[in-house]
């Protein structure tokens, strides 16, 4: 009896590295949500803040499109790894503060100013894409 119980751990231990395979290669879909939400992020920023008038509604009404669409596919998704919902939840509260000190401070006194939201743009980047790096590396 106490010979089959190191074998038993054995399989146990082999199982779950599978299964640990497993749900990193078929979470990965995280990452790129992630990096795609950083790139959108740091093209709709720059965008909003260059455009003028009804440009920045149809710019908006094309980011409420991407989010939602990305959002319905990132809850589709039916592996998350632990903790992921906490790491997007900081992402969201990182990038919500950037874009509102970016449009916020932008909006009155760079309007149509590539110095201020080039650089404006990428900081509503920043937290997405830690957050891909992160996720890569959990």
């Amino acid at each position: 009896m106490t010979e089959d119980r190191p074998m038993q751990a054995e399989e146990a231990l082999a199982r779950m590295r599978e299964l640990d395979a497993v749900v990193r290669r078929q979470s990965r879909w995280g990452v790129r949500y992630l990096a795609l939400f950083a790139l959108a992020s740091l093209a709709f920023t720059y965008t909003v803040g260059m455009l003028h008038g009804e440009a920045i509604a149809v710019a908006t009404v094309a980011w409420i499109v991407f989010v939602a669409g990305t959002s319905l596919w990132a809850a589709r998704q039916q592996v998350h790894r632990e903790g992921y919902a906490r790491r997007q939840g900081l992402v969201m509260v990182g990038w919500g503060t950037t874009y509102a000190i970016a449009v916020s401070v932008g909006s009155d006194l760079y309007a149509g100013n590539p110095a201020w939201w080039a650089p404006a743009a990428v900081a509503t980047a920043v937290p997405a894409a830690i957050g891909a790096v992160v996720e890569s590396r959990v």
